[in-house]
């Protein structure tokens, strides 16, 4: 994966994990998402965290 993203050493990016039920884990074993986030400072989520990212794509989700 990693020979996947270009200069990984200068990238921005987020880890998250659902750790149990209350946190919603679905499937109970040990994973992680890396999302890369791009230096764009015109994107709604720039600088906002994963929370903001996340509930862009959602309401892009349901426009669709």
């Amino acid at each position: 994966m990693l020979q996947e993203i270009p200069d990984i050493a200068n990238a921005s990016y987020n880890i998250s994990s659902n750790c149990g039920r209350p946190a919603g884990q679905k499937v109970f074993h040990l994973y992680f998402w890396i999302i890369i986030r791009l230096d764009k400072p015109d994107e709604p989520a720039y600088c906002k965290g994963l929370d903001a990212l996340l509930g862009l794509v959602r309401s892009n989700y349901h426009n669709l």
